[in-house]
């Protein structure tokens, strides 16, 4: 169990958002091309699977952006199927791929950290290839919100939105290597087997804040996210509270802390 003391200094500004009552995106997040494969059972199935919580978002209509995330667990297994002709790099201008929840269709994937594996036609093993996908970022996606970290991703390299994964198996071998790119016309680089990548770290953008602290309705309002330096997460954090009244602060150290709260990973805020 994790401990985090907090002191709250309620700070009030002003602002205008640009919201919007519900996220449209109508194309992938996630392509997929590939290559290296036995052209006679030309499927590939690429599946998704949350080693992490998911969390899925429902608008951007209201504020602060964390009050719009719920834990799901309907995207906790995702699949695509790369069907003939093969989706190798020539043809990178028609691949497609998974898709973020609020987008529809098929192949819907949330907020979370995902293990990617290749496997074969009905799911035939046919490939230990696997790398690691983290999509734990509530920037996400670009919204043009005027507060301080809150859109890197309108500065973003490439498409803010979108990355793209080629795989290239080794038949002979029963293996493959994963590559990625931010853009469909940029270099591609390799994965190692079993490593990870992230989608701020692709779009080349800051980390998401450990933590944030903002006014909202004339109360502080705390968000929090993943350490990517830390692997896996804790099942409960206990929130703690200090008071102080002095002035000049004393050493937070030195204060006395009572527990508020205490969360769950199923309750992220």
């Amino acid at each position: 169990m994790k401990s985090i003391p907090i002191i709250i200094f309620l700070i009030l500004f002003c602002g205008t958002i640009n919201s919007q009552s519900s996220i449209q995106e109508n194309d992938v997040e996630i392509f997929i091309g590939s290559e290296g494969y036995d052209d006679s059972s030309p499927v590939l199935n690429f599946k998704l699977t949350a080693v992490s919580a998911v969390w899925e978002r429902a608008d951007l209509s209201s504020f602060p952006i964390g009050r719009n995330f719920t834990v799901t667990n309907d995207f906790n297994e995702v699949l695509y199927s790369l069907m003939p002709p093969v989706m190798d790099i020539s043809r990178v201008s028609s691949w497609n791929g998974f898709n973020i929840h609020y987008s529809g269709g098929n192949s819907l994937f949330g907020y979370g950290k995902y293990k990617m594996e290749v496997f074969g036609e009905n799911m035939i093993v046919i490939s230990d290839a696997y790398i690691y996908i983290d999509w734990r970022d509530f920037r996400y996606p670009s919204q043009s919100i005027p507060y301080p970290n809150y859109d890197p991703y309108t500065n973003a390299i490439g498409p803010s939105n979108d990355i793209y994964i080629y795989y290239i198996h080794n038949l002979a071998e029963e293996t493959g290597t994963f590559y990625y790119s931010h853009a469909s016309n940029a270099n591609f680089t390799s994965i190692p087997n079993g490593g990870t990548i992230s989608i701020w770290g692709v779009k080349q953008i800051s980390e998401p804040p450990k933590y944030m602290l903002i006014e909202y309705n004339d109360h502080p309002f705390l968000l929090w996210g993943p350490n990517p330096a830390i692997s896996g997460e804790p099942a409960w954090v206990n929130i703690k509270r200090a008071i102080n009244g002095s002035i000049p602060i004393v050493n937070p150290a030195t204060l006395t802390y009572s527990t508020i709260a205490t969360i769950s990973n199923s309750s992220p805020d």
